[in-house]
């Protein structure tokens, strides 16, 4: 499938032109640091002028050097990501709720005194 302006599948790609065009102050500069790095200056410049689009293998050589990606430290993310605790249902709920943190604070007491009041019958 080609990927056209339609095609959304180029939004992590633009969100590395936006770095780029943040961390070099213009093509020139990105293509200097590219060029330090092993990475092919021309393809570079194109990078830099379409917004971050290009192919993964390139995309993976800019990112690698950009953060200094080392095979250990990805391996590191990957089983800290694999050992997070999952997240409890009540978390997703609460989590879910779309508004503030003080109207949250509100709800929760509102439905801790609901159980109270419910509990407090149950007893009776």
């Amino acid at each position: 499938m080609a990927q056209g302006d339609d095609d959304k599948s180029f939004f992590v790609n633009e969100v590395l032109g936006a770095y780029l065009k943040k961390k070099f102050a213009d093509a020139r500069e990105a293509i200097a640091w590219a060029d330090s790095r092993g990475i092919n200056g021309s393809t570079m410049r194109d990078v830099y002028y379409k917004n971050g689009r290009c192919g993964r293998e390139v995309f993976n050589q800019i990112i690698t050097q950009l953060f200094d990606i080392t095979p250990e430290k990805a391996a590191s993310i990957i089983h800290q990501v694999k050992e997070i605790p999952p997240i409890s249902e009540s978390q997703q709920i609460w989590n879910s709720i779309n508004a503030s943190e003080l109207t949250k604070g509100r709800l929760a007491l509102v439905a801790h005194a609901t159980h109270e009041i419910e509990k407090s019958l149950k007893d009776k």
